[in-house]
């Protein structure tokens, strides 16, 4: 199956429109508690019952982050710590801590990916306003994952959402139910 540029547009605008209006809303669905490993809390449960499997922290995940881009020497200067956190239905948490320069790495990753678009596996990142975050989407052109990223309170935010999670949760929930527990506790 190919995947053309408008069918990606229109994904993307109809998921914005989604999480815009959930936004507003501002339903609180939390599935599961929080659960911390390391300085990071995120939830136990995403919305749909998909329960953690494995979390890596600290310099175990600075490393396996830093091995996925490619100066993997930049990004273990960058951030000072970090989680993944993989969930039951293959949704992926990448969380890093970057203190003051968390939204500047944010926007930089999203003008990387637009400027080497062709050479990635990723649509280029547009940028949508929900609730009180600037959140980019993206779409995984070989997975078809939504990916989204975003800054929030000194942590760079990046979630892989499973396609077996967006065929039955609504992604504008796991977001926002991510954004209301993700927190760094140092």
């Amino acid at each position: 199956m190919h995947i053309t540029r408008t069918t990606v547009v229109v994904i993307i605008v109809v998921v914005t429109a989604l999480l815009t209006i959930l936004a507003l809303i501002n339903s609180s669905t939390k599935e599961g508690t929080e659960t911390s490993k390391g300085n990071f809390v995120f939830p136990r449960t995403l919305p749909g019952g998909y329960q953690v499997v494995n979390v890596k922290t600290g310099e175990e995940a600075i490393r396996d982050m830093a091995y996925i881009h490619w100066s993997p020497e930049r990004v273990s200067i960058a951030i000072s710590d970090a989680a993944i956190v993989m969930y039951s239905d293959g949704t992926r948490l990448w969380l890093s801590y970057a203190g003051d320069y968390a939204c500047e790495l944010v926007n930089r990753m999203a003008e990387k990916m637009a400027a080497y678009e062709s050479k990635l596996p990723f649509t280029r990142p547009i940028l949508h306003n929900l609730g009180s975050y600037d959140v980019y989407l993206s779409r995984g052109l070989h997975d078809g994952k939504l990916h989204a990223f975003w800054c929030q309170k000194g942590i760079v935010v990046w979630v892989e959402i499973s396609r077996k999670a967006l065929s039955t949760v609504d992604p504008g929930v796991l977001l926002q139910a991510l954004m209301e527990s993700i927190r760094y506790k140092r």
